[in-house]
């Protein structure tokens, strides 16, 4: 998740990145012990609140927990290069956007995250396709299938070279054989004002038609 967050800083940031909480009436409340947790305890703000109960009392009363897990693991450390960069993504949204127009049916990306590699990029007419299939999550077997009806390679393999340059330019996610286009569609799309300015800036050195569609797409 931590190599994953740079790509997705158009998207709204998370609010919060944190450790698990473990509520009354939750799973992991009902069934600690199953699910890994031990030594549940109210939090210690109930103490303070409820001095002059008995403990059991105050554990019948508590609704939020403070535990330790079997394993005595320490999430802290391990989530530590998550926390970070969301941390980075919450600073940098402002600033970043990552979407698509189409020219005579070729996908135009315009992307302006930190991680970009370029600002605009023109996709070949068979990756136009294949990324438009990724629009939501497609397996390979499916992506053969597109690749194959725009006359493009037949064999997974094939396909997976194909696709393999838009992943390591982080336009596309992979998990598996499964594909995810990150860009979103011009006109479902609106760039913050930030962005929006510096994307005029690069239109105007760009080719007319695909300023065009910048700019149809920002009157929607």
């Amino acid at each position: 998740m931590a190599e994953i967050a740079p790509l997705l800083t158009h998207l709204r940031p998370p609010t919060v990145c944190s450790v698990v909480r473990l509520d009354r009436f939750s799973p992991n409340f009902f069934d600690a012990e199953k699910l890994g947790f031990k030594d549940l305890r109210p939090t210690e703000a109930y103490r303070h609140v409820y001095r002059s109960i008995s403990d059991e009392a105050v554990h019948n009363l508590a609704y939020y927990f403070t535990f330790r897990y079997q394993d005595e693991r320490d999430p802290l450390e391990y989530m530590r290069p998550l926390v970070n960069e969301v941390k980075a993504w919450q600073r940098m949204h402002h600033d970043s956007s990552l979407f698509f127009t189409e020219d005579g049916g070729q996908v135009v990306i315009w992307d302006l995250r930190p991680v970009a590699k370029q600002a605009v990029t023109q996709l070949s007419e068979l990756d136009s396709a294949l990324y438009r299939a990724c629009d939501s999550v497609a397996d390979l077997r499916q992506l053969v299938e597109v690749s194959a009806a725009a006359g493009g390679p037949r064999s997974a393999v094939d396909v997976e070279r194909q696709l393999q340059p838009m992943v390591e330019n982080g336009i596309l996610i992979r998990q598996g054989n499964r594909y995810l286009a990150l860009a979103i569609r011009g006109g479902e799309y609106r760039p913050q004002d930030a962005a929006m300015t510096r994307l005029k800036t690069i239109a105007e050195d760009a080719p007319s038609q695909w300023s065009e569609s910048l700019e149809l797409m920002t009157i929607v």
